[in-house]
């Protein structure tokens, strides 16, 4: 929301796969470090920052009725 990059330090996962497929950040791993720090660097230098990533559909409100959606249908069953 604040289009700052996410530093994802650790094991491939579904987090990570996230942040490279909407360029929300840098997936870091053992394997990858010198190469993406190098872009990191680079990116930082040249103030690259990450895509926007459209937020609303996960704000608050629409989280609280899913929430009571859910909710109902476990009661009604």
């Amino acid at each position: 929301m604040t289009r700052k990059p996410i530093l994802y330090f650790g094991p491939r996962t579904k987090v990570s796969d996230f942040i490279e497929e909407h360029e929300l950040g840098y997936f870091i791993d053992k394997e990858n470090l010198e190469k993406v720090m190098d872009t990191f660097l680079l990116n930082l230098k040249t103030k690259n920052i990450p895509k926007y990533f459209d937020l609303e559909p996960f704000g608050f409100e629409k989280e609280v009725i899913k929430l009571e959606e859910v909710l109902e249908r476990v009661h009604a069953a």
